[in-house]
């Protein structure tokens, strides 16, 4: 599989010799890249072709075909709401939580914030509405636009998939037939340089090492690195905080202390987290909850943290001995 000239080839099985199989690998891999260029090229131009965009999105689903010779796409485009930026919001919550100490600091006054010696509370359903604005930040409209296509008949023999000409002075985002032609054959060789990609770079890390290099020839060796991050589940952290729209039967922790009908003595026995306190105003008694806890108790949901396996492949230059 080669992209030398902008030409990408079929390959097939890896056999699990890195030896014999890495000019294959550099050349799946390398293809690989070149059709996501492509594909992700004409796609832009079909979607744009709808007419719809973030600023523009269907009120109902919608539907449109190009067609270009014998290859027709489809693309439906819907209103989403698109994937939450959980950390974003986690970082608005604290940054509130930091913005009322600093003000406090410079001797304002804030409303719904109160003093009790050393610490700061916040009226429950001040910080809850304000925690609510937060995440209604991050649950904003967008638009998903799904891309399939079809053919008359058989317009493709196997021996047209063994080798993909990407002239170099044609526009890949131009609606042309030769584009859709494109498309149609590397949408079918991609999962296979994938599959090969993936199975080589396995058998590369074969073993317990996190870190080791392999020889495959006298001049060319790979080092692959296996690591193992740590990431916070950021959208656990703000559904445990406070009830998402999109997951609403997972009641967050501060809807539950703004919510009145339960008491503060069960309050206190469910959610241990949080320092709470009972304020005077204008004759009604106010839940307020301790700043300092708030912060405390987003910091320890940040520490429940998942792990996620990670391959690093990269090239290495072998030093040859005298």
């Amino acid at each position: 599989m080669g992209t030398i000239d902008n030409v990408v080839y079929r390959v097939g099985k890896f056999d699990g010799d890195v030896a014999e199989g890495r000019i294959d690998y550099e050349r799946a891999k390398q293809g690989a890249e070149l059709i996501k260029k492509e594909k992700t090229a004409l796609e832009e131009s079909l979607k744009r072709e709808t007419g719809y965009s973030h600023l523009d999105l269907p009120e109902e689903g919608a539907e449109l075909d190009v067609a270009r010779g014998a290859v027709t796409f489809k693309i439906k485009s819907f209103k989403i709401v698109k994937k939450p930026q959980y950390k974003s919001a986690v970082e608005g919550m604290e940054n509130y939580l930091e913005g009322i100490a600093n003000l406090l600091s410079e001797g304002r006054t804030i409303t719904g914030v109160v003093k009790e010696g050393r610490r700061t509370y916040v009226a429950a359903e001040k910080l809850l509405e304000e925690f609510d604005i937060i995440v209604a930040g991050i649950m904003l409209p967008d638009i998903r636009q799904n891309i399939t296509h079809s053919t008359e008949g058989q317009i493709l023999k196997d021996a047209d998939l063994d080798k993909i000409v990407l002239d170099e002075s044609r526009d890949p985002a131009a609606l042309t037939e030769e584009n859709f032609l494109n498309y149609l054959k590397m949408d079918i060789v991609l999962p296979t340089l994938k599959k090969y990609v993936a199975a080589y770079e396995k058998a590369l890390s074969k073993g317990k090492k996190k870190e080791k290099v392999t020889a495959v020839d006298d001049k060319v060796a790979y080092k692959t690195t296996k690591s193992t991050p740590v990431i916070t589940d950021w959208a656990n952290v703000v559904k445990t905080l406070v009830t998402v729209p999109t997951d609403p039967d997972m009641e967050g922790e501060l809807n539950m202390l703004a919510d009145a009908s339960v008491s503060k003595a069960e309050k206190e026995r469910t959610m241990p987290h949080y320092k709470m306190i009972y304020h005077e105003v204008r004759g009604e008694s106010i839940l307020y909850i301790s700043l300092e806890s708030v912060y405390d108790r987003i910091q320890e949901l940040k520490g429940s943290q998942t792990e996620s396996k990670r391959l690093k492949v990269e090239p290495k230059e072998l030093v040859l001995k005298e």
